[in-house]
């Protein structure tokens, strides 16, 4: 029976009502599961099934049979997003990670690839394919605070997904129905954990997919039969019973701990009853109906990330240490600097005050970060720290002389001593910072170096682009006006923390200006943006230049440039990898050259040096385990020091001491020690059962037999049968959108569409079609909905690949087959496309088989030998080679029941067209 909800069939009829069960097809809408409903007779009508229209001889037009074949095979190949509209590189690891999620029974998995191989594209991925199949509609993620925005603008970016709004900054909560209204949502662990925002969220009903960034921060330790909870931890426990489905990311998911007692902590927040027998010697009770750990880790080692041809992604890195000693003036106003910061650090013990000794230790700690950067940047904060004292002198009362009763003296010092004390705190250090502002600095030694490093550069590599790096606007700023005054005007682009990730284009701009503005004026041009500057950098020969600070580069991808400059370098290692996995990561066809610049006999070179010698000896030894190069192992160990040592705070007894103590020195080695532990224990034992990627597996389960260019061609057939005219300007195709589509709420006309993902990424403002736009979404139901008809025809399908000189014919059917996915509110479906042709003898023909799903039929008119060669098939009736086909599918997919799992949604009479 045909209705609205599809094809369904007829169980029951009584009284002109009838009881119909329709069965989820490829082409249906999501959620994908069966449903059944009493419908009116008056409501349904007869619809012969593909083979019943072929025992009738009622054959359709070939070409609408080609674009129903071709919309069900861009469905069921589709597993693991790879023809998506995400506007990312979508690898194959990443491909393997969503399917196994999506495809699993129960969705709680811990994502645990190595760091740097884009665990939010692989989450971004998941909730995609979710959604699309309408299991994501309710989704919240969880990030540490600083990590807000940048999945926001991720998720927006790379899969088009703009109503994601940050709890706390785009709406508050104090009413828990505000959580139905905000059903996507992403907040801050430090927030969500509070008592009162914890309570409102449990408050309201489940999720369907919550996603917890960087995991090891949930933290539960045990000591012996006592287990300390963190806020965290907890907060991720009472969630953890309302979702569909969760999801734990984290590249160090093992702390280093001997017992292994915070990973089996984490883990039990997905499966409470995990078997952790394989992990330890010690004997461990295992519950019925246990899950082994590793089935609920999906874990990429770097060494085996690949593209989709299989050839390795990461071509290697070269650091290059840049020392230098500074010129005497600037290294006495730096040691002036430094002994004002010093002073400050030993007299913050005498604050009673926590919040306001905090507020002082952050500004020195930042003074010395900017002392470190550059004078400019030292110079404008040491300034503006003096006018603002200036000012809080000014607001202080002023001492009068007056005549006192002496009996109220001791009174009189009680209240006016916080005054007095005040006071000569102020005066002595705008003392100190007037003295320090006078220190004349006429040359800075780092840009001097520089300039002698892009001298180097010109001449080995000519136009080569750079990126440098700073942490400080007031250095970025300096670096422009040095850069365009060594290489000219407009060679330099920027990107900080205060612009947005798009900007409006010069389109855009014109279709929302006055009619009468001139075209050339500057509201017509595209405004500043990140995504401006890497486009412009990228593709203007003249901009040689991108200076980024840390906010800015955040998101953004430059793998077309190799070389960076750290003109100062982070603290802290993490921060320091992220700068450099800006440009080394996938799309990186060089060896990735990194160029430090490095003051001499300054805190900062003693702390990292230090760092750096104790590194480069755990990554000898964990070399001769992995056999990675030591600059990749340093650079999993930068990462995994994120949760073993506080950066700042070594630093800043650094300074204070003058040098390295002996305790210091100590807990950095520590701190060393316990990140190659873990590196150890995750890349030796922990995931060595993990269900993790390789590309043979992919290569036979998951890799799509059509792509992106197969999708352009398909629409392009489709939009010439619905009589649509295609224009192509500047690569881009424009199109208006066909009338039997315009009730799906399409655009009428699209401008700026293009099939090609690379090209999508570079310009958001195109149209990327691609599984997920909703044009091609609506284009592939449009074909696959029963009234659009080419369930029958005869094809004559181009066989150039094939050893025959002579006409072969068969019958053609294409089988749906429905997988299931066993989940505990009821059965899911995942579709896979059997085309099977059976020969007039009753053998079916693989290599026919194959190409008629693959191929499209011929137009021209069929010659009298084709026509010979059809006549054949009469020899043997559809039904019969149905029975064939039918056989063969039941032999090699697994199936629950045949006329559940199975739908026909084609049959044909096929010939093959040899080559001349």
């Amino acid at each position: 029976m045909y209705r609205d909800y599809g094809v369904g069939k007829v169980y029951k009829v009584r009284d002109g009502l009838c009881k119909v069960e329709f069965n989820p097809s490829v082409f249906s809408l999501p959620p994908f599961r069966s449903e059944n409903f009493i419908l009116s007779l008056d409501e349904v009508e007869v619809c012969p099934t593909p083979l019943e229209r072929a025992k009738a001889g009622r054959w359709e037009e070939a070409w609408k049979f080609d674009l129903r074949q071709m919309a069900a095979r861009f469905l069921t190949t589709n597993k693991g997003g790879q023809l998506s509209n995400a506007r990312t590189e979508i690898l194959p690891h990443q491909i393997f990670t969503a399917y196994t999620v999506v495809s699993s029974p129960r969705r709680r998995f811990m994502l645990a690839d190595e760091v740097g191989l884009g665990k939010t594209i692989e989450a971004g991925m998941v909730w995609q394919a979710l959604f699309q199949r309408g299991y994501a509609n309710r989704t919240l993620i969880i990030t540490p605070a600083g990590l807000t925005r940048q999945w926001q603008e991720e998720f927006k970016d790379k899969f088009q997904a703009g109503d994601f709004e940050i709890f706390g900054r785009d709406f508050t909560a104090t009413n828990p129905r505000i959580w139905d209204l905000r059903a996507r949502a992403i907040a801050s662990l430090d927030r969500l954990k509070r008592k009162e925002h914890k309570r409102i969220l449990l408050e309201n009903r489940p999720w369907d997919l919550i996603i917890f960034d960087e995991a090891h921060r949930l933290s539960a330790k045990e000591y012996g039969r006592k287990t300390d909870r963190t806020q965290n931890y907890q907060l991720a426990e009472a969630l953890r019973g309302y979702t569909d489905a969760l999801l734990l990311l984290t590249g160090t998911p093992h702390s280093g701990d001997p017992d292994h007692s915070r990973f089996m902590n984490l883990v039990r927040l997905l499966e409470p009853k995990a078997d952790f027998s394989t992990l330890t010697d010690q004997p461990l009770f295992r519950e019925p109906g246990a899950v082994p750990y590793a089935k609920l880790i999906l874990r990429t080692p770097k060494l085996r990330v690949t593209d989709a041809e299989g050839k390795v992604v990461f071509k290697g890195r070269m650091t290059h240490p840049l020392p230098f000693a500074m010129y005497p003036d600037e290294k006495e106003f730096y040691s002036a600097v430094e002994d004002y910061i010093r002073t400050g650090y030993n007299s913050i013990e005498k604050i009673e005050d926590p919040m306001h000794k905090r507020a002082v230790g952050f500004i020195l700690t930042t003074f010395q970060k900017l002392n470190a950067s550059s004078f400019q940047a030292i110079k404008a904060a040491l300034e503006g720290r003096l006018t603002r004292l200036g000012k809080k002198l000014e607001e202080l009362p002023e001492e009068e002389e007056e005549d006192r009763d002496e009996r109220f003296q001791g009174e009189l010092d009680e209240r006016d001593v916080v005054l007095k004390t005040d006071r000569e705190f102020l005066k002595d250090e705008i003392k100190t910072l007037r003295k320090l502002l006078a220190i004349p600095v006429t040359r800075e030694k780092k840009i001097d170096s520089l300039r002698e490093l892009l001298k180097k550069i010109d001449t080995e590599t000519p136009g080569a682009k750079v990126l440098i790096f700073t942490e400080y606007r007031r250095t970025q700023a300096f670096l422009k006006e040095r850069l365009e005054k060594w290489y000219g005007a407009n060679t330099v682009v920027l990107i900080n923390g205060d612009m947005p990730l798009e900007g409006k284009t010069a389109v855009a701009a014109l279709s929302s200006a006055p009619k009468e503005t001139p075209v050339g004026t500057p509201a017509l041009q595209e405004a500043e943006s990140k995504r401006r500057s890497q486009r412009v950098f990228r593709e203007d020969p003249s901009v040689r230049f991108l200076v980024s600070t840390e906010a800015g580069g955040e998101g953004i991808n430059l793998q077309f440039c190799y070389i960076v400059v750290n003109y100062d370098l982070p603290w802290n290692p993490m921060r320091y990898e992220q700068r450099v996995g800006r440009v080394y990561r996938y799309g990186q066809e060089k060896v990735v050259q990194i160029y430090n610049l490095r003051a001499r006999d300054t805190v900062e070179e003693t702390v990292r040096s230090y760092f750096e010698a104790r590194l480069r000896v755990a990554a000898q030894a964990l070399q001769q385990v992995t056999g990675e190069e030591p600059e990749e192992l340093i650079a999993s160990l930068n990462w995994q020091l994120e949760t073993e040592i506080e950066p700042d705070e070594i630093y800043k007894r650094a300074l204070v001491d003058g040098t390295l103590n002996k305790q210091t020195k100590e807990e950095i080695q520590a701190a060393v020690r316990r990140a190659q532990e873990a590196f150890e224990i995750a890349t030796q034992s922990l995931f060595k059962d993990a269900s993790s990627y390789s590309f043979d597996s992919y290569q036979k389960a998951l890799a799509s037999p059509v792509n992106l260019k197969d999708l352009e061609d398909f629409t392009l057939k489709f939009l010439a049968r619905e009589r649509r005219q295609v224009q192509r300007k500047d690569g881009f195709y424009e199109f208006l959108t066909p009338e039997a589509m315009k009730e799906n709420a399409l655009d009428e006309r699209y401008r700026r569409a293009t099939f090609d993902r690379a090209t999508a990424i570079r310009d958001s403002q195109a149209d990327f079609l691609a599984l997920g736009h909703p044009f091609i979404d609506a284009m592939l139901r449009r074909v696959g909905d029963y009234s659009f008809g080419g369930h029958t025809t005869v094809r004559v399908i181009p066989v150039n690949g094939l050893d025959a000189k002579a006409p072969m014919a068969g019958y053609q059917f294409n089988f749906a087959v429905r997988s299931r996915v066993q989940r505990e509110d009821g059965d899911e479906y995942l579709f896979d496309l059997h085309t099977v042709v059976v020969l007039p003898d009753g053998s079916i023909d693989a290599a026919l088989s194959s190409l008629a799903a693959s191929r499209y039929s011929e137009n021209d008119s069929p010659s009298a030998q084709i026509e010979q060669t059809l006549d054949s098939l009469d020899k043997m009736d559809v039904e019969e080679a149905f029975q064939y086909a039918k056989a063969h599918v039941e032999r090699t997919a697994q199936l629950w029941d045949w006329e559940e799992d199975v739908e026909l949604i084609g049959v044909a009479r096929v010939v093959t067209l040899p080559a001349n």
